[in-house]
């Protein structure tokens, strides 16, 4: 886990589960959702699992990541049940 998510984990602007799930990401995402939770606000779990599961369906952009830790539609990938 980067020394980041572990202040934040400290600091309760992140809860352990969600820095454990953003551990899982590339690097460079990491970093872009440590600086969003540092400038921004606090991020959930369900984000979070919503941001591991873009990533994994292909590669995001930042402006991606922070639509989908904003709740947007926009960035989230299109499912076939969600047609």
């Amino acid at each position: 886990m980067m020394k980041q998510s572990c202040y934040m984990v400290d600091s309760k602007r992140l809860q352990f589960t969600a820095a454990v799930e953003i551990s899982y990401l590339d690097k460079i995402i990491q970093g872009w959702s440590c600086e969003y939770i540092h400038e921004s606000e606090n991020v959930n779990q369900k984000q979070i699992s919503l941001l591991r599961q873009a990533v994994m369906d292909g590669e995001i952009s930042q402006s991606q990541m922070i639509d989908i830790l904003n709740g947007s539609t926009i960035g989230r990938p299109v499912h076939r049940w969600n047609r």
